[in-house]
């Protein structure tokens, strides 16, 4: 069976075969700096679009959570979840700096090894059902 080539390979022996001179090494790199630059443009034009597009979508989200709420009402909720945070990390301190930690490295050791057969259960393969 005889193999035709490709339009590709074709094209390409086709180019191949017409006598030109190469082009200049400064041409060559100044390709090279050009479409580098235009690459970088093009990614710089993607960065601001979504960047803009998650502000406008931002600024939309906050104008609809202040028709909702009263912007009183959300910043009081605002604080109240800063201070909740605040307390929690507070406490998780105590209990680090409390703690010693010899104990802690034996609770993650034991936290790992309780979860290994898990893991090793997860990644076993099931054997294949014959019909």
């Amino acid at each position: 069976m005889t193999h035709l080539p490709d339009e590709d390979e074709r094209l390409t022996t086709l180019l191949r075969a017409i006598a030109a001179p190469e082009p200049p090494p400064d041409f060559l790199a100044g390709a090279r700096r050009r479409y580098a630059l235009a690459l970088s443009a093009r990614y710089r034009r993607e960065v601001s679009t979504a960047l803009v597009a998650a502000a406008l979508g931002l600024g939309l989200a906050v104008t609809l959570m202040l028709s909702v709420f009263e912007p009183v009402s959300f910043i009081a909720w605002v604080a109240v979840v800063v201070a909740d945070v605040t307390a929690w990390m507070t406490g998780i301190a105590i209990v680090l700096s409390v703690v010693p930690p010899v104990l802690w490295t034996t609770a993650v050791l034991a936290c790992v090894v309780s979860l290994l057969p898990i893991v090793l259960l997860a990644r076993a393969r099931l054997p294949l059902v014959v019909k």
